[in-house]
């Protein structure tokens, strides 16, 4: 009887509870001195900073372009106000007669240079940043490296020890990428993420300079990837009718990534990591086999019952049809595939599977894999796509074709 009472008690206390996380303190993982307050981050190429300083009148700053009729120019100016003078903090206004007051900034792009639209790999974002005699102009051959000058402006500027908003008088800067490819990559399959805090990483990235952001869209746990060609695989893969990313939702956070100059890589994931598919079509999965009969998955076990059936024609048919709708949605040029942890265990259990792999000269899962490595590379090749897959393909040495990228 008091087990009982306790179990009633115990699952009052669960329903009722209500947690909230709280802020405790500021706790910095490494030891050390913090950086300076107008510290560049990234560290640029070079850097030569004088220690007299501008005074900023908010107000009166005035930010010109000669590509202000660009989008992602004008956008990024309205965009960076708040941040350069946020409108939280208690600052003095320094006298409008004061001599030592910056007057504008000028962003100029050399060059007959167009507002291009989307930032792609070879995309040049290197950029000059000069502050000298009361002028600050960030010179560069792109949009995407004014973004990147834009950037580093923002974080010369700072609040000195009497609340002045200020900047150094003489900044000479020459930066550029060290790396072509800076991502971060944010799984929204196993824990789905609101549309807003996907938003706010990417805000995040444009501060550090990231220009790839790598969304793992589906995995087993869930697919809420809002697909047009085949609606039921969020429908019923899904956590729940809210936990989708509609075709609206795609768009908006491209639009968001376009507008900070980071490009969009979707992955889908297979033919591992693919239990979500099941729920709508289990004709796609394989079927393990043990003591001479099938099986449910012992779940615990990475990826034992969650891979595609690479015998099967409709598996091909399936993911040439999405991988087009993919392309067609996300305007970059790059898919990620996947390909990783395969439980090739379950392949050769299934006595079908086994009786494919002898009709079609396949001799091992390594050929196996191949095999279906071949096919959904081809795909990606008729729509001049160019595919990513995880190390894992190349670890257990599959050939793969020229072009391919590894990571």
């Amino acid at each position: 009887m008091k087990y009982l009472l306790f179990e009633f008690l115990l699952v009052i206390f669960f329903v009722y509870i209500q947690c909230e996380i709280t802020y405790i303190e500021v706790k910095y993982p490494l030891k050390g001195k913090r950086s300076p307050p107008n510290a560049v981050w990234p560290h640029p190429q070079q850097i030569n900073i004088s220690n007299d300083l501008l005074y900023i009148r908010p107000n009166d700053l005035a930010v010109y372009s000669n590509l202000q009729t660009c989008d992602i120019i004008a956008k990024a100016i309205e965009r960076y106000k708040p941040i350069f003078f946020p409108p939280t903090l208690d600052m003095k206004q320094p006298s409008s007669n004061m001599e030592n007051i910056l007057q504008n900034l000028t962003l100029n792009v050399k060059g007959n240079i167009q507002c291009e639209k989307y930032i792609e790999l070879n995309s040049n974002e290197a950029y000059n940043l000069t502050i000298k005699q009361k002028f600050a102009l960030v010179e560069a051959y792109s949009v995407w490296g004014l973004l990147r000058g834009l950037e580093t402006f923002s974080q010369l500027i700072y609040i000195n020890e009497q609340n002045y908003i200020v900047i150094n008088s003489s900044v000479d800067i020459i930066d550029s990428p060290r790396f072509r490819h800076r991502g971060a990559m944010l799984d929204s399959a196993r824990h789905f993420l609101p549309v807003s805090i996907i938003k706010k990483n990417l805000d995040v990235m444009s501060y550090n300079k990231l220009n790839v952001f790598h969304w793992h869209l589906v995995d087993d746990q869930s697919f809420p990837f809002e697909s047009k060609t085949f609606p039921n695989l969020s429908r019923a893969g899904a956590y729940s009718p809210d936990h989708v990313y509609t075709p609206d939702d795609v768009a908006d956070i491209i639009e968001h990534a376009r507008l900070r100059g980071i490009r969009v890589i979707p992955e889908i994931d297979t033919p591992g990591h693919t239990f979500s598919w099941s729920k709508s079509m289990p004709e796609l999965i394989t079927v393990c086999w043990t003591h001479g009969k099938s099986y449910q998955s012992i779940y615990s076990i990475q990826g034992e019952m969650e891979i595609f059936n690479p015998s099967e024609p409709r598996v091909y048919s399936t993911m040439d049809a999405l991988l087009r709708e993919i392309h067609e949605r996300f305007p970059s040029n790059y898919i990620h595939l996947g390909m990783d942890e395969v439980y090739d265990k379950c392949w050769l259990s299934n006595p079908n599977i086994r009786q494919w792999m002898v009709d079609n000269n396949i001799l091992s899962t390594k050929n196996l894999h191949k095999y279906y490595a071949d096919q959904i590379l081809d795909i990606t090749r008729n729509i001049s796509v160019t595919p990513i897959v995880w190390q894992d393909v190349w670890d257990e040495h599959v050939e793969l074709p020229p072009g391919t990228i590894i990571q």
